[in-house]
């Protein structure tokens, strides 16, 4: 949106539009609008994928195909969460093509009701949207949390929410007994819980 400012005659301000604003263009098939945010978010989006992904075939093929899904599916994207959803979309992708990939896990055939239901996010209007201004500005923050944790509470935490395993899942790879995983997974949410809140406490 270019706007010309009182009393400056030949200079313009640029303003960017705002997530709601794209993701409405966007929604018409404005194609314009749907670049933008793919320039805005790819870069964080591709971020998130290599923390799973070690190849970077894999990873691009798979930032396509994110992005794929958020063109075709547009509309499920709630304008308030817009990150939050890219994020858990990209986790759910992400996840489901390693699995296929290395044939470890039966999965259903990948068809629309499948990624209606399984990979794209469900989120409720009442969750607070994760601003990726925010959310780049506690990265650091988030890395020296983790630090903080045990060997073990990390390595549980990783595999529960980066390899997607389920907590039987867990117990089943590494022989220990299923409430002790519990327990792991317990602890360190409630670890980083308390320094989130530590964290938003001194940065509001």
């Amino acid at each position: 949106m270019m706007q010309k400012p009182d009393g400056a005659d030949g200079l313009v301000t640029i303003n960017p539009l705002t997530d709601s604003e794209l993701l409405a263009s966007a929604a018409e098939q404005d194609t314009l609008a749907f670049e933008q945010l793919y320039a805005r978010y790819s870069p964080t989006i591709y971020s998130l994928i290599k923390k799973i992904v070690s190849d970077k075939e894999s990873a691009e093929k798979i930032l396509v195909e994110v992005f794929l899904i958020f063109w075709k599916r547009i509309e499920d994207f709630n304008k308030e969460n817009l990150f939050t959803g890219l994020v858990l979309l990209t986790r759910n992708k992400t996840l489901d093509y390693m699995k296929r990939k290395h044939g470890n896990t039966i999965l259903p055939e990948y068809e629309d009701n499948y990624e209606r239901y399984n990979i794209i996010p469900n989120l409720s209007n009442k969750i607070n949207p994760l601003k990726l201004q925010n959310a780049l500005k506690i990265k650091y923050e988030i890395g020296e949390m983790i630090k903080g944790l045990t060997d073990a509470q990390r390595y549980v935490l990783s595999l529960f929410y980066f390899d997607g395993l389920d907590e039987n899942e867990i117990s089943q790879k590494l022989k220990i007994p299923l409430p002790t995983v519990r327990s792991k997974l317990q602890v360190a949410t409630d670890i980083l819980l308390e320094k989130t809140r530590t964290l938003e406490s001194y940065n509001g």
